[in-house]
């Protein structure tokens, strides 16, 4: 007998349907004493639930980074006359989740004495950020709009300019006829009130981009004593620009890149390469008129890594 009562026992113990009825109960139980939300006092003595707390907090960390970027700062986002900025999308989920690795800016290279006598022009150049693009069959026209890398990365460069009260004194913004060059440096115009002037002018998207080299050097050299110049170029024409003899059109500022490769860092066809370095670079050159010799002298004063 005491045999038979310990096998039912087990069985209805075992027995699936009790199990579900006993779950059953206890989830009925749960829900009818149901215990209140949580409350929270403000600082206002305002009480709210903790689901209004994670909601506000989400909502905060939505509109400061809406803050954060330059671009959405100074354009309007509903102005569809820009599809170049506000049509920018990721290349993939994952490029709106990417981690920011660039470091802040930093000064590789200086000049004990950045505001030297006698300098009577100074230019920012630096390429364009990076970007994607979509064109027609014949690629005689692309809408451009820059990554989210991009974006972060002109960001970068405007704290940099502001940081060091540039700004105010920025008197002629160049790009190139390609408009992720005019991207970059749109913002830093809108601040300083200058407009971009693109070389070469009118010039349509198939045109290379070699052809703004001359162009861009004819109107450095045509701007007033204290000019504060920023170009925005590509991989192809820094170098082109700031050197002497690697275009065969016209004569560049005359600076030597050849030789250190951590303040001119080159790929292999001696242009900029296409990793993250590439685009990092800011270089700060100044143009000294050299009185008694009658000529102008060019001196690096800044390699910045934005």
């Amino acid at each position: 007998m005491q045999l038979y009562t310990k096998r039912l026992s087990i069985f209805l113990l075992l027995s699936p349907r009790l199990v579900t009825s006993i779950k059953w109960i206890e989830i009925d139980k749960d829900t009818s004493q149901k215990s209140p939300a949580k409350k929270y006092l403000r600082n206002d003595n305002e009480s709210y639930s903790h689901r209004q707390l994670k909601k506000e907090k989400k909502d905060k960390k939505k509109n400061d980074n809406k803050k954060n970027s330059i671009f959405k700062w100074v354009f309007n986002f509903n102005d569809n006359s820009k599809p170049g900025i506000f049509n920018a999308k990721p290349d993939s989920e994952n490029d709106e989740i990417e981690a920011d690795e660039t470091p802040p800016p930093e000064i590789t290279n200086s000049i004990d004495d950045n505001h030297q006598q006698g300098v009577s022009k100074t230019i920012y150049i630096l390429r364009h950020a990076e970007h994607n693009r979509q064109c027609n069959i014949d690629k005689t026209e692309c809408n451009e709009w820059l990554r989210p890398k991009g974006i972060r990365r002109v960001d970068r460069l405007v704290n940099y300019m502001k940081e060091n009260d540039i700004i105010n004194d920025i008197t002629h913004v160049f790009a190139t006829h390609l408009y992720r060059t005019s991207l970059t440096v749109l913002p830093i115009a809108k601040l300083a009130d200058v407009n971009v002037t693109t070389f070469p002018k009118d010039a349509e998207y198939s045109v290379d981009v070699a052809e703004s080299v001359c162009s861009t050097l004819d109107a450095v050299r045509s701007t007033p004593t204290n000019s504060t110049i920023i170009i925005s170029g590509h991989g192809r024409t820094i170098y082109q620009i700031l050197s002497t003899g690697l275009n065969t059109k016209c004569n560049g500022l005359g600076l030597d890149t050849s030789n250190n490769q951590m303040i001119f860092p080159k790929d292999e066809d001696g242009t900029l390469p296409e990793d993250d370095i590439g685009f990092s670079n800011l270089w700060k050159v100044s143009i000294i008129d050299d009185d008694e010799n009658e000529k102008s002298v060019v001196k690096l004063d800044e390699h910045v890594l934005i």
